[in-house]
């Protein structure tokens, strides 16, 4: 008892001292809230422009160019695991409602679904293999790890792990599986033998994991007696590297592999409010807080734009139940309460870009100013505009033919007047980040 009653007090030390230093996340904003009837888990497919809610007896379908619903799909269950393949742009959810239980595997193209594969047991974790084409699915009942062919949808191998498995992620870098099981075991899956190859303790109860695919990272969110931490694994020995306490209750965690940024939702002790914390993966240190007003029971990520979508619910004011491994179909039983009353919603929040200098006084004196800005470490290249315009629909000025250490560009001779400068980084060979917020600049020469 008294050590528990020293990590709470921990807890709120770290929480205020967050709060007496006003650290919030990024230099980024909110840039929208969705509004939904009911919000239980979310997956991001950056690929075809769309994020993903499981709701209730519906999946709602939301354009993230436009951060606007475009489909709610009338489907049968309650859905607490979402993922997606963003290679064959398929979409998979859960149902966690009664048994038999359902895997939905739905089309991207036009949101069908394609068809169900029964799960035994009670399924309480989802994880895709997007390079492999492979979907895995814990079974808490059965102590297993279904392993699901996506070409054909049908279960290829059944792998045993142990006592109620639970959260499940990928590293399809070096295919390995990582699944929570018991109360304080990571089993790690070879992904060419179906093996289990390795075991690792860490603290109690995981309740949602997330990889680094770029560090080779593993992170578990544990709750015991109200009380959660974060716990860092190596991936490449499988050990056990550290663990810090975070405030309030932790719900799900994600990774935002490019920028090595640790996103984690919150539901805090009281029921009311909420927030998301931010680690540096780097350090695995806490850095800071978002505060979103309310209960945030799933987040997910867009590597390449660094938008956080997070999944938000309407609370009773009572202390939240938060799902477990320990027992069969925990999830659906224990968010019930809250999440039924509706008005729930997703937030999504834009986290740091290629940050703008300023040209000194944002005045210049000549026709050619040149423009500088922050790097990002991931970044392949950048791209620039310049325009007298805010829409920027007709460039005065555009590069993308910037190299990853190039930070600096000078424009074409400019007429006397205002202009408005953007820049985004190069993730790939076919793939831009977001744009950075547009600044304005002077010429009068």
């Amino acid at each position: 008892m008294l050590r528990i009653g020293k990590r709470l007090l921990t807890c709120i030390i770290i929480l205020g001292l967050l709060i007496l230093n006003g650290v919030v996340m990024g230099a980024g904003n909110v840039l929208a809230t969705v509004p939904l009837d009911t919000a239980f888990s979310i997956a991001v497919n950056p690929t075809n422009q769309r994020v993903y809610v499981g709701g209730d007896s519906h999946i709602y379908v939301i354009d993230s160019s436009t951060n606007t619903l475009s489909a709610t799909l009338p489907l049968t269950g309650r859905f607490f695991h979402m993922a997606v393949n963003t290679i064959t742009n398929r979409f998979y959810a859960v149902d966690t409602l009664s048994s038999p239980y359902q895997l939905f595997v739905l089309k991207g193209s036009d949101n069908s679904v394609i068809t169900q594969v029964e799960i035994s047991g009670s399924p309480n974790g989802l994880a895709v293999d997007s390079g492999r084409n492979l979907i895995y699915v814990t079974n808490g009942t059965t102590g297993e790890l279904d392993v699901i062919d996506g070409s054909s949808n049908a279960i290829t191998d059944t792998i045993a792990i142990g006592s109620a498995p639970g959260p499940v992620v990928v590293n399809s870098i070096t295919n390995r599986i990582y699944v929570a099981y018991g109360l304080n075991h990571i089993a790690v899956v070879n992904g060419n033998t179906k093996d289990v190859v390795d075991d690792i303790a860490v603290d109690n109860n995981p309740v949602r994991m997330a990889v680094n695919t770029f560090t080779n990272k593993i992170y578990a969110v544990t709750n015991y007696n109200y009380v959660s931490e974060l716990d860092v694994v190596d991936g490449d020995s499988n050990t056990f590297i550290h663990s810090f306490l975070i405030p309030a209750n932790a719900a799900s965690i994600s990774v935002n592999s490019i920028t090595n940024r640790v996103y984690i939702a919150m539901v805090p002790t009281s029921g009311k409010g909420g927030s998301v914390l931010l680690v540096d993966g780097t350090k695995d240190t806490l850095i800071g807080t978002l505060p979103i007003g309310k209960m945030s029971l799933d987040i997910g990520v867009d590597s390449a734009t660094s938008r956080v979508y997070t999944v938000t619910v309407i609370g009773s004011g009572t202390q939240p139940s938060i799902p477990t491994i320990a027992s069969s179909a925990a999830t659906a039983s224990n968010l019930q309460p809250f999440a039924s009353q509706g008005g729930d919603s997703m937030i999504v929040y834009q986290d740091i870009l290629p940050v703008l200098v300023a040209p000194v006084r944002n005045f210049f004196r000549m026709r050619t100013p040149t423009l500088t800005w922050e790097g990002v470490d991931w970044a392949l290249g950048y791209e620039i505009e310049v325009d007298n315009n805010s829409d920027f629909k007709s460039n005065e000025y555009h590069s993308d033919t910037l190299g990853s250490s190039i930070l600096k560009a000078t424009t074409n001779p400019l007429g006397d007047g205002i202009y408005y400068w953007r820049v985004r980084a190069k993730v790939s060979s076919t793939q831009w980040g977001a744009w950075s917020v547009p600044q304005t600049f002077q010429v009068n020469a």
